[in-house]
């Protein structure tokens, strides 16, 4: 193809037709500009076109991360739910004094719990990793970054901060009081002194003192998955576009 326009322009001059000869070159650098924008415009968009289809599989990823954290965090609320009603049950029991039984041994056995939540944050990782600003809808992406690096907090680590010297606390003092037993159906406790703790006001107060701390920690998780159930709904929303 070069040597065929260059065949043309040098007829062009021998002929001494250089008026022609001006044009035709003109024309010529028009068509290779023209060729090179042709060019750039379609590397763009093959490189926008891959950008897109990453934005996409990170937000499928983000997607079903979050969709899994929520089903932990309902398990977790669940689990502090059983934990408070074991707390209550072994509380009025004491108060009203009654007398030990399995089903009490079953409550004592999970006074010292306390459910732990992380996040999955694979897919907010990678998409650290290749650059938020590949998601487009602005909204959407400070919605999610607003999610992991301030809204998680409340729910997460502000929650391990907040019972974390309490839930040592209490596990050393019950350890001291209540003897684990474990048999081939279930675990279970006993007090030590049942007597003893009929009258230790330290030892209700601690049950009382989880009551509230479990029940401020569900409320806590509750406000998340309503956070989450928001962004997933972003994120759905802007995959069907």
């Amino acid at each position: 193809m070069i040597k065929f326009f260059r065949k043309i322009r040098q007829n062009l001059l021998s002929e001494g037709k250089t008026g022609k000869y001006l044009k035709y070159a003109i024309g010529e650098i028009i068509l290779v500009v023209i060729g090179i924008l042709i060019a750039l415009s379609i590397n763009n968009w093959n490189e926008n076109r891959k950008e897109r289809y990453a934005e996409i599989e990170i937000l499928k990823e983000l997607k079903e991360n979050l969709n899994q954290d929520i089903v932990n965090l309902e398990t977790r609320i669940s689990e502090n739910t059983e934990y408070i009603t074991a707390n209550k049950k072994v509380l009025s029991h004491l108060e009203k004094r009654t007398m030990l039984t399995d089903s009490l041994k079953r409550q004592y056995a999970l006074l010292g719990a306390f459910s732990t939540f992380r996040p999955i944050t694979a897919g907010y990782v990678n998409l650290k990793s290749k650059g938020v600003d590949i998601i487009q809808n602005k909204e959407l992406r400070n919605a999610i970054t607003t999610l992991y690096d301030y809204q998680y907090f409340y729910f997460v680590e502000d929650v391990i901060y907040a019972i974390d010297n309490f839930r040592n606390n209490k596990a050393s003092y019950i350890g001291k009081r209540v003897h684990f037993e474990e048999n081939v159906r279930h675990f279970s406790s006993r007090p030590i002194s049942l007597e003893s703790l009929y009258n230790d006001e330290v030892f209700k107060g601690y049950l009382k003192s989880s009551i509230v701390l479990q029940n401020w920690m569900n409320r806590r998780r509750s406000d998340g998955i309503l956070q989450i159930e928001e962004v997933i709904q972003r994120i759905k929303d802007e995959l069907e576009k």
